[in-house]
C-alpha cells in the first residue's frame, strides 16, 4: 500500500471516527442519565413512510406522550410501527434524558450502529497508524 493510500484511508477513518463520535454521545448520554417513564398517551397521528423508491408505502404512527419531568409536565413525540401494541391503560413507557427537550424514545430501544462504526475506526486508526509508522521506521 503507497504511503499516499495509507494517509487518505488515514484522513477517511479519523473523519468518519469524529463523526461516529459525536453520534455515539447521545448514545452514552441515555446509558448515563436516561429515565424510563410512563407516559400518558395523548395523542396518535398516522404517517405514510416510504423508506426507498422501490419500497411499499408503510405507515407509522406519530405517538405524543406526557409525563412529569421534575415537577413539570413535558410532552414528547416518538414514532412507532403501525403493529406496536398500545397498552390497554393508556401509556407509553418512554426513556428520555432530563433537561433535554425532544431527546425521547421507546424504552429499551438502543441505537448502536454508531457505537460499533466508532470501535472499527479505532481499529481502522490502529492498523493504518502501525502501517504509517512501520514505513516511516525502515
Amino acid at each position: 500500500m503507497s504511503e499516499t493510500r495509507v494517509m487518505s484511508l488515514m484522513l477517511g477513518a479519523i473523519v468518519l471516527f469524529v463523526m461516529s463520535l459525536f453520534m455515539s454521545f447521545t448514545e452514552l448520554r441515555y446509558a448515563i442519565s436516561g429515565k424510563d417513564v410512563a407516559a400518558r398517551v395523548t395523542g396518535k397521528v398516522p404517517l405514510a413512510y416510504k423508506g426507498s423508491r422501490r419500497s411499499a408505502t408503510r405507515t407509522v404512527y406519530e405517538v405524543t406522550g406526557v409525563f412529569d419531568d421534575g415537577g413539570s409536565e413535558r410532552k414528547e413525540t416518538v414514532t412507532v410501527e403501525q403493529d406496536f401494541p398500545f397498552p390497554d391503560d393508556g401509556t407509553i413507557a418512554l426513556q428520555y434524558l432530563p433537561g433535554s427537550v425532544g431527546m425521547s424514545r421507546l424504552a429499551g430501544t438502543t441505537n448502536m450502529f454508531w457505537v460499533y462504526v466508532m470501535l472499527a475506526c479505532m481499529g481502522l486508526l490502529g492498523f493504518l497508524g502501525w502501517r504509517f509508522w512501520k514505513f516511516y521506521k525502515s
